[in-house]
């Protein structure tokens, strides 16, 4: 297959970290935002903190990973939480 023929879809890189990804998210980053948005829901519930204040904290926290502190830095510093909706597929 040469390079013309390539798919917009399939040339589509990773908005976090620039690997080739099938939409805006690749599957290390996807995998992130499911877990970030899955744990957001027992902080929301414990401590009643708003997405951006749990997305500061945990980039303070030693146990959360590279590809989560990754995609929070990303969505703090853009704003983009829409990039999040590809984990809820």
């Amino acid at each position: 297959m040469s390079k013309s023929t390539v798919s917009k879809q399939q040339a589509q890189k990773c908005v976090v970290c620039g690997f080739f990804s099938e939409g805006r998210l690749c599957f290390r980053h996807r995998l992130a935002a499911k877990s970030l948005l899955e744990a957001y829901s027992f902080w929301r519930d414990a401590l009643g903190v708003s997405f951006r204040d749990y997305l500061q904290q945990i980039l303070r926290r030693s146990e959360t990973g590279r590809w989560a502190k990754e995609l929070a830095e990303y969505v703090l510093k853009t704003g983009d939480e829409g990039v999040l909706d590809e984990a809820k597929v």
